[in-house]
């Protein structure tokens, strides 16, 4: 088994590669949902001033869970990884010897 150190530059690269993939499909559908609820979101048409609440926490919410799941989530995933591949590491290490 590799020591950690290896492990950790081939996880981070993955989390990478992972992340590059997915930041297309995830910044289209974000964006284009947050900018179509702009003119909501700013009140402009009949009711629009009853809908702006709405709107605006759609948004919110919407650019909170696109940073989550393009930054917060790998980076606790390569955490995670890099705990799991320790504890594996240490106990192999007291096996062998």
């Amino acid at each position: 088994m590799a020591a950690p150190n290896d492990f950790r530059i081939e996880i981070g690269g993955i989390a990478m590669e992972v992340g590059q993939a997915r930041m297309r499909p995830v910044l289209m559908t974000a964006l284009t949902t947050i900018l179509v609820m702009l003119p909501l979101a700013l009140g402009l048409g009949e009711s629009g001033e009853n809908w702006a609440p709405m709107a605006r926490a759609v948004m919110g919410g919407l650019t909170a869970a696109m940073v989550l799941t393009l930054l917060v989530v790998p980076v606790i995933y390569v955490m995670v990884e890099l705990k799991a591949e320790k504890i594996r590491w240490k106990r192999e290490t007291k096996l062998q010897a």
